[in-house]
């Protein structure tokens, strides 16, 4: 995809063939620079008339004159977005940049660059809001191939390593891709004997190896995945194993936090006063809740029940005797 600047000068191309001037080669040069404050060269140019004629289609040629013009009635601005509706866009190509080295995304690219010139509409505008850059993508090479067989009901066979094990060989069904936290994983149907309907999330970033496999695509009917992660906190899901019914006191101020950012959608406030908030989620033991709960330090008590309540006992026992070595 072009860059943010190419967009700008298309737009300032557009607004120039779209008014009552007649621009060449020079005033386009000269007004571009102006708007942009930043010099731009003929070649420059001269790229940028090409892209929008073979990637926005737009119906550029010169005229006996030597001026530049529409042939016929063309704007690169035709959708008028409300304000919200801009925002709303510009958030989502923020989101999807993540995929940007994808074939799945550059399939797209002609749409999104008519998005993102329609949505750029003060070229010279400030920075409102700064997104957080995310991490690479680890294992971006596997989503066009996954997202594929997942379309055509493929089987595959993925070499898979768990941080601290040896890799391994699976075959399995996939059926789709999930994301948390600026990570993608494979959720899928693994083909193994006493676990038939055993569905499996495999991180994209520990994928090391994919490829299909002739082995029969097996589906799961009736698989829902808002009923399958609805007791999740992230990924993880927990098998024939029953979510933990959780009670927590946080202090005042952090009850601020837990009620403006939810931990969970099970999230039920049990008490709130000058002094704490008590709160219930039904979740499963899991990785991300012991983050969860230790990112709030001292500052959080679990309530219920008591068999987690000793294992953050342990935890904050073995901290001690960490930290009180002199």
């Amino acid at each position: 995809m072009a860059g943010k600047n190419a967009y700008l000068r298309y737009r300032i191309i557009d607004e120039c063939l779209n008014s009552n001037k007649n621009y060449d080669a020079n005033s386009l040069l000269e007004r571009i620079s102006e708007r942009l404050d930043l010099k731009v060269s003929k070649s420059t140019l001269d790229k940028d008339i090409r892209a929008m004629k073979e990637e926005l289609s737009a119906p550029i040629n010169w005229n006996k004159d030597g001026f530049y013009q529409y042939e016929y009635e063309f704007s690169l601005t035709g959708i008028t977005l409300a304000d919200e509706e801009e925002d709303a866009l510009k958030t989502s190509l923020a989101i999807l940049d993540i995929l940007k080295e994808t074939k799945f995304l550059k399939s797209y690219q002609s749409l999104f660059e008519r998005l993102l010139v329609r949505s750029q509409n003060q070229p010279d505008e400030n920075h409102f809001i700064e997104w957080e850059k995310p991490a690479e993508f680890l294992g971006k090479e596997w989503f066009d191939l996954i997202l594929k067989a997942i379309r055509e009901r493929q089987t595959l066979q993925i070499t898979h390593k768990v941080y601290d094990k040896e890799p391994k060989q699976h075959t399995v069904s996939p059926f789709m891709i999930k994301e948390h936290r600026n990570r993608f994983y494979l959720i899928a149907l693994k083909h193994k004997k006493g676990k038939e309907n055993a569905i499996y999330s495999f991180g994209f970033d520990r994928i090391l190896d994919v490829k299909t496999s002739k082995e029969k695509f097996k589906s799961t009917p009736g698989f829902n995945s808002k009923e399958f992660f609805k007791y999740s906190m992230g990924i993880t899901r927990k098998l024939n194993e029953e979510p933990l019914k959780m009670k927590l006191k946080v202090n005042a101020f952090d009850a601020n936090y837990v009620l403006s950012d939810p931990w969970h959608s099970s999230q039920k406030v049990v008490e709130q006063t000058d002094e704490h908030l008590i709160f219930t989620i039904e979740v499963y033991d899991s990785n991300e809740l012991d983050l969860k709960i230790r990112s709030y330090g001292a500052e959080i008590e679990v309530l219920e029940p008591e068999s987690y309540r000793r294992k953050i006992k342990e935890t904050a026992e073995k901290m001690l005797r960490i930290y009180g070595k002199p």
